[in-house]
């Protein structure tokens, strides 16, 4: 994932990320509930990518 300081400038690998969710949003409509979960899902998939991977427990020693 890019890294930038000024988040008044978000890379355009993220503007096209929220233009197709924004798209998606449209194309759902007043199907609130398919909306909320369409954002859940996005949401939880950005949290996962922006994530540092993590040691396994086994992988770290006391």
């Amino acid at each position: 994932m890019h890294q930038s300081s000024d988040i008044a400038n978000p890379p355009p690998e993220t503007l096209l990320r929220i233009i197709a969710a924004q798209t998606e949003i449209a194309r759902l409509g007043l199907d609130l509930g398919s909306v909320m979960a369409y954002v859940a899902d996005q949401a939880m998939y950005e949290v996962k990518r922006s994530r540092p991977h993590r040691a396994q427990r086994n992988d770290v020693t006391a």
